[in-house]
């Protein structure tokens, strides 16, 4: 048979970094939805004013669709490792190291 797969505190630095990028898509959210509203309040003098609405429109959706993705893949590698790996003693220690203390024995 193959190797037995062992889930580490790498997985614990993936989970933290796709949090990170949710935090950025949130972020990213928040501001085409601004733009949004901006421009269907008048912000915007110019012609191509359906091509923009149409891009504000599209840009908010894509950027939705993203954080729903990456809330997906976090959901699902957090209870991977829950599931298959979890070990408390290790995760201590991992939040420990985060914090920049001293790694726990």
């Amino acid at each position: 048979m193959g190797e037995e797969i062992k889930i580490g505190k790498e997985v614990l630095d993936y989970i933290s970094e796709l949090g990170t990028i949710q935090e950025e898509l949130e972020e990213a959210y928040a501001y085409a939805v601004r733009c949004k509203d901006n421009v269907s309040k008048g912000a915007y003098k110019g012609t191509a004013r359906d091509e923009i609405n149409l891009f504000f429109d599209s840009l908010e959706s894509h950027i939705q669709r993203m954080l729903f993705l990456y809330q997906a893949a976090s959901s699902y590698i957090t209870n991977a490792y829950q599931t298959m790996y979890y070990n408390e003693e290790q995760l201590v220690d991992w939040v420990i190291e985060q914090m920049g203390g001293a790694e726990h024995t």
